[in-house]
C-alpha cells in the first residue's frame, strides 16, 4: 500500500501538482477496507453454512427458508467484494494516469 506521508512529501517535494491525488489513495484505501469486510463477512457465512453431514448437505440444497437466507447473504457479500475490487483497479487506474505526468516519480519510494 502507498504510504499517505510519504506521497505527499515526495509530491511536495517533486511536483506539487500530486497533493490532489491524495483523495485518489484515501478512496484507495477505504475501498480496501471495505472489500476486507465484504470478504471476510462472506468467509464467516460460508463456514457458518458448511454442513457437516449427508442429512445437512441435502436440506442446504432443498430446504427454502433460513438456508435460502444464507445464501443469498453469501452472494451479496461475494458480489460486494467483487465490485469493490473492480472499484479499486478504476481508483488505481485514475492514480496512476494523473502520477505518471511526473517521469521521476518511483513507486518503491512510497510503499509502506
Amino acid at each position: 500500500m502507498i504510504d499517505e506521508k510519504k506521497f505527499k512529501e515526495f509530491a511536495q517535494e517533486h511536483q506539487p501538482h500530486l497533493i490532489d491525488c491524495i483523495t485518489h489513495l484515501r478512496s484507495i484505501s477505504k475501498t480496501i477496507e471495505i472489500y476486507e469486510y465484504h470478504k471476510a463477512e462472506a468467509y464467516i457465512r460460508i463456514k457458518n453454512l458448511e454442513p457437516t453431514n449427508t442429512q445437512q448437505k441435502l436440506m442446504l440444497v432443498f430446504e427454502l427458508d433460513a438456508s435460502y437466507l444464507g445464501r443469498l447473504s453469501i452472494q451479496a457479500h461475494v458480489q460486494s467484494a467483487i465490485h469493490n475490487s473492480r472499484a479499486l483497479y478504476d481508483l488505481f487506474a485514475q492514480l496512476l494516469n494523473k502520477v505518471r505526468v511526473c517521469k521521476i516519480f518511483c513507486v518503491s519510494g512510497c510503499l509502506s
